[in-house]
């Protein structure tokens, strides 16, 4: 029990952790109020606390887990960073990262240290505490909230989260997660609940018990799951596939091709792939390829895309999927989609405007032409009948002078 001025008893009643070291010295760790080392017949030997001005004392009060590694070195994970504590000179290096509340830790068998967080997932560091990788969700981690991390026999590393359990196999780089599907006690796992045996099975305790296994034992499932679209949907109401009157000749999973018209601007695909397997954990992409660049992902809970008012056009839709293990059909299933224009918009209807316009500036401007040649010639007979008369007149002057000539 704890006794406030004896130097012998520990410092507090709530244990919050404990481990034994390779000397055969328990590290008790107190919530909230420091870390004791306890050796048997001896009392407490010493007490750790944090020292907000010093950096070589322990970071907090409230240790989350003592890790002693194959080198006999002591790690702490604590709430404001990870401990490293040095026996000779019985201080601690502090390591601090993006996010300083260490829930899990692990140093490999090539002395990279594994760092669990409480909201960013996975620190992999160097030895040093250089951050190499970060591992989350977007690389494929189930929960970014860590709670153990443990390394097989293989090199493989296990952690237990928020998530469910998750394998990272160091030679695909690629996480395998699993869940109460595939027969957890849940999906929810405490913190520094774990163990690993010297046979190499592993523990995780979680809220509804524990779960063991022999990462040996843990078979993926291999099989490339078939995909297929399996209904079409224009402005959300089903359509008709073959027989007489139906709006498409083959059903839209047979299909290789479509036409649809401008005005039928807002159309959905259903698909699914064909793996019974814990299909639930099955995941997809699609893309619209001429209208999108990137690959859609979603999982079996979202199986069916809507697009609406695409441009008149040649399309292709894609779709891939992936059993529960992650394993991936990249080839898919394909469909092209034709978007006819309306007929304002056609080839053929712009040429016949255009002629249709071509030949009406054409007729004007033979009217035009013909109205100047009629002008043209109607002038020309105005300026020789003119001609005519004043000749005339000038003859009949020229005889009338002839006539005053000859009688004068």
């Amino acid at each position: 029990m704890p006794e406030e001025n004896n130097p012998s008893s520990i410092s507090g009643r709530t244990i919050w952790n404990l481990t034994v070291d390779q000397n055969n010295i328990l590290w008790l760790g107190n919530f909230n109020v420091g870390t004791d080392l306890f050796e048997k017949n001896k009392g407490v030997i010493k007490r750790f606390r944090a020292e907000p001005d010093n950096p070589k004392a322990i970071s907090s009060n409230q240790p989350v887990l003592y890790y002693t590694d194959s080198d006999n070195n002591m790690w702490i994970c604590t709430e404001n960073g990870l401990d490293l504590y040095d026996s000779k000179t019985n201080s601690f290096k502090v390591y601090n990262f993006p996010e300083n509340s260490i829930q899990a830790f692990c140093k490999d068998k090539y002395g990279n240290l594994w760092i669990g967080t409480n909201t960013k997932g996975i620190f992999f560091c160097k030895p040093d505490g250089t951050i190499i990788k970060t591992y989350d969700i977007t690389n494929g981690l189930s929960s970014n909230r860590i709670m153990a991390i443990v390394e097989d026999n293989h090199g493989n590393i296990w952690i237990s989260s928020s998530g469910g359990i998750s394998r990272f196999d160091r030679k695909t780089q690629k996480f395998r997660n699993y869940t109460k599907e595939d027969g957890l006690q849940g999906d929810q796992f405490f913190g520094q609940s774990f163990l690993k045996t010297r046979e190499g099975e592993i523990y995780f305790g979680g809220f509804n018990g524990f779960n063991s296994f022999y990462p040996d034992s843990m078979k993926d499932n291999d099989f490339i799951p078939p995909v297929y679209i399996t209904n079409f949907q224009i402005f959300n109401k089903p359509v008709s596939f073959g027989g007489k009157g139906a709006q498409f000749p083959t059903h839209i999973s047979e299909a290789k091709e479509i036409k649809l018209h401008w005005n039928q601007s807002v159309f959905s695909f259903s698909f699914a792939a064909i793996n019974y397997k814990h299909s639930k954990k099955n995941q997809y992409a699609y893309i619209m390829e001429g209208f999108e660049k990137e690959w859609n992902y979603t999982n079996a809970s979202r199986r069916y895309v809507t697009y609406t008012n695409l441009d008149p056009g040649e399309y292709t839709f894609r779709v891939k999927a992936s059993n529960n293990d992650g394993i991936w059909n990249e080839k898919g299933v394909s469909l092209r989609i034709i978007i006819l224009p309306p007929l304002w918009k056609t080839l053929w209807f712009r040429i016949i405007v255009l002629s249709v316009f071509a030949l009406v500036l054409f007729l004007a401007y033979y009217l035009k032409l013909e109205m100047y040649q009629k002008k043209k010639k109607e002038l020309s007979e105005l300026v020789e009948k003119r001609t005519e008369e004043i000749t005339h007149a000038n003859k009949v002057l020229l005889e009338r002078q002839t006539l005053i000539e000859d009688q004068s």
